[in-house]
């Protein structure tokens, strides 16, 4: 008897044919089948209409690599901090025990620009630390400082340029003061 047909049997009881129940397509064949879709309509278009939109993906995705430096050589910076527990004043002799290297503080260079990645790193036990990063303009934020002294910009904005730089000079010498002020104490030439 056809899906949908009436009968009656012997006994004089109405007897239906129901449609056969659907097949449910589990979700792992679903994704395949989309696949294959997908793959059906790709092999219909011309060849080249693929290749023209591979080579955008491609294009976009190199682009934002260019754009980010991560092609360009990267200078390795250097730099020390200072805890200075007499603020910048007169040293007597409890603040001069308490002053130190700083070890284990955080150092992040936040890019200033079209991508705004970061790197960092911590001050090891000498309070030097070191960080390769490509050539641009950078926001220095350190643990532990509150405002800094003299600087235009808050945090300050250094510049790493695109020339090599020595590793083993310390570009910066930071200061942290025990009332959470930074300045930058000097420059080695």
């Amino acid at each position: 008897m056809p899906p949908g047909s009436v009968a009656r049997n012997s006994a004089g009881v109405t007897l239906r044919q129901f449609a056969r129940p659907r097949t449910i397509t589990p979700p792992a064949s679903r994704s395949f089948l989309s696949t294959l879709k997908l793959y059906e309509l790709l092999s219909r278009l011309p060849a080249h209409y693929v290749a023209i939109a591979l080579a955008g993906v491609v294009s976009v995705a190199l682009s934002i690599l260019v754009v980010s430096g991560a092609f360009e050589p990267q200078p390795t910076i250097t730099g020390s901090i200072f805890f200075d527990a007499c603020n910048n004043g007169p040293a007597d002799d409890g603040c001069v025990r308490r002053s130190h290297y700083a070890s284990g503080v955080a150092v992040e260079y936040r890019a200033v620009g079209l991508l705004p990645v970061s790197y960092t790193t911590h001050t090891g036990s000498d309070g030097v630390y070191r960080l390769s990063l490509p050539p641009g303009k950078y926001r220095v934020i350190i643990t532990g400082c509150k405002r800094w002294i003299g600087e235009t910009s808050s945090p300050p904005l250094t510049v790493v340029p695109r020339v090599p730089i020595d590793p083993d000079r310390l570009d910066y010498n930071w200061v942290i003061h025990e009332n959470g002020t930074c300045e930058l104490g000097a420059v080695a030439l």
